[in-house]
């Protein structure tokens, strides 16, 4: 009777996993909310675009390649561009409608998400203005805007790492009104030196010219040319306006779980 049972459980189980198969659904697919050791909760990253008009998102990254991820919205698969250039598939970009949220995670290689994000540009320094370099343009139909005078700024994560970081990254400049939001996980992401939760950075005003930057003392935020908060060693696109007196321009855990939105509020900073 004991074995009839077990052949009769055998048989059913065997039953769900072709049903799986047949839908294009893996057991592996079938419970993403957990890491492939089960051991910890995976942290989603989505892209929410809150403008009212359609946004390039650019996807730059090496852990995975650009070329190896997923953007879903809702059961729709939206299609990333691979420049020519990019040759190893290290920057991809896909267009985001307006008011929409995506969901980007990896086609394959397990769950870490490392990277950084920009809008309508990939990360470069202040260029096209007067005295400044020409800003870069890509073959094929990648048109990037011909001046940017305060340069780019990137939203930065480290997910599904083990020890997970955020930031919004200025020290480029910045041509975005972006935030991140950071929701749910364990532990709760908290500001590194006062240990208060934070639910939300958010980037402010870099203005080359007249030598304005409102990111001095804005949490998880690095200031125009700050590579380190609170100094800089080699300043990328010139020299600083100020750093932060303390080193949290960074929110950083050890731990994983719920999810990090990245969001674009607009353009025009100034």
């Amino acid at each position: 009777m004991a074995r009839s049972k077990m052949v009769m459980r055998l048989a059913a189980l065997t039953s769900v996993f072709l049903s799986l198969l047949f839908m294009g659904i893996l057991p592996a697919e079938a419970g993403r909310t957990k890491s492939p050791t089960g051991t910890a909760a995976v942290t989603q990253l989505k892209v929410y675009n809150s403008t009212s008009t359609a946004v390039d998102v650019w996807f730059n990254s090496e852990n995975p390649f650009a070329n190896n991820i997923n953007v879903r919205q809702g059961g729709h698969k939206l299609p990333v561009r691979i420049p020519s250039n990019f040759t190893r598939g290290e920057k991809g970009v896909f267009t985001l409608p307006a008011g929409q949220t995506v969901t980007v995670d990896r086609t394959s290689g397990g769950d870490v998400l490392n990277g950084t994000i920009t809008f309508d540009c990939i990360p470069v320094c202040p260029c096209g203005g007067s005295g400044q370099p020409p800003c870069p343009q890509l073959p094929g139909d990648f048109p990037l805007p011909t001046k940017l005078v305060n340069g780019v700024n990137q939203c930065e994560f480290a997910l599904n790492t083990g020890f997970e970081s955020v930031d919004i990254s200025c020290v480029n400049g910045a041509n975005s009104n972006t935030a991140m939001a950071v929701e749910g996980g364990t532990p709760v992401w908290k500001n590194n030196v006062t240990k208060q939760p934070v639910s939300r950075i958010q980037n402010g005003l870099v203005d080359v010219a007249k030598k304005i930057d409102m990111n001095c003392n804005a949490v998880g935020v690095f200031p125009f040319n700050a590579t380190d908060c609170i100094q800089t060693p080699n300043p990328p696109c010139g020299q600083p306006f100020c750093f932060h007196t303390v080193r949290d321009c960074q929110l950083d855990r050890k731990g994983s779980g719920g999810t990090v939105t990245v969001i674009i509020t607009g353009f025009e900073v100034l």
